[in-house]
């Protein structure tokens, strides 16, 4: 029998890093809530005061506690894959 992995993503446009989803894996629902991704990316300061924002691949900081190990890299991966890399400057980058 194969395993079908679906994501449904509640995106928040302006701050990815709280966007919710849902993972669904054979038949089961995972809830991931909001402020489940954290994004690879960085936003600082260069010498001259400039600000730079530099996008970055996400992690998922929560896992639902009945979530499959042996599905976390390829939700990682998915997740990579179908959303826009994260910055982590929507603070700075006004």
């Amino acid at each position: 029998m194969a395993i079908t992995v679906d994501i449904q993503y509640f995106i928040d446009k302006e701050n990815l890093c709280e966007t919710s989803f849902n993972v669904y894996i054979d038949g089961e629902t995972y809830i991931f809530p909001r402020f489940s991704l954290e994004s690879g990316g960085l936003c600082f300061l260069d010498k001259n005061f400039n600000t730079v924002t530099e996008k970055g691949p996400w992690r998922i900081t929560k896992w639902p506690e009945d979530f499959p190990k042996y599905y976390k890299e390829e939700v990682i991966k998915r997740i990579n894959t179908e959303l826009e890399r994260g910055c982590c400057g929507a603070c700075c980058a006004v």
